[in-house]
């Protein structure tokens, strides 16, 4: 599957012609990346560093790979914020492992890591909007989705947005934007 989306955007980036400065490699964020130190200008990370289970770790390799000046942004949609109920954290993890953190803590590990923080933003109301936005869209297409993803999937993933939706909107679980720089 991996290996399909990586081949599919190499393809895309050589449609697009000369002049375009890409590539794409398939590796185990989890894990050190296979770049050389201080190699990139920036790293973006939007909703995924949640299911990387060693923060630290993650964010000191981030640290490794940018230059001196380069800036780290990512997003973190899994901030507690609020009292949250092991059945809502089991609904919320249902799709997959899931790091929750304490507001505060991804600015300590940040800090641990070598970067300074420059922006903490809070996008808790966008990412209820686009939650309930997306449990509404799949309703709309409740039978189609039912033949292809079967009921316990479909109900699965519909518990999922709904639950989503409501933690952001009661804002007990908080998706918050990072943005940090690597000092010069």
């Amino acid at each position: 599957m991996y290996g399909e989306a990586v081949a599919a955007a190499r393809a895309a980036g050589s449609d697009l012609g000369r002049g375009v400065a890409a590539s794409f490699v398939q590796a185990d964020a989890s894990q050190p990346l296979p770049f050389s130190d201080a190699s990139f200008d920036a790293v973006i990370c939007v909703d995924a560093i949640n299911h990387l289970a060693d923060r630290s770790s993650v964010l000191a390799d981030w640290a490794r790979l940018l230059a001196p000046g380069g800036r780290v942004v990512f997003t973190d949609p899994l901030v507690l914020t609020g009292p949250v109920g092991s059945d809502e954290i089991a609904v919320r993890t249902s799709i997959g492992f899931g790091l929750f953190m304490p507001a505060g803590e991804n600015e300590r590990l940040i800090s641990r890591a070598g970067l300074t923080v420059l922006a903490v933003e809070d996008t808790t109301e966008e990412k209820a909007r686009v939650a309930q936005r997306r449990y509404e869209a799949r309703a709309e297409h409740e039978q189609e989705l039912r033949t292809i993803e079967g009921d316990e999937t479909y109900d699965g993933r519909q518990r999922f947005f709904r639950t989503a939706a409501r933690l952001a909107r009661e804002h007990r679980l908080s998706r918050l934007a990072f943005v940090a720089a690597k000092p010069r």
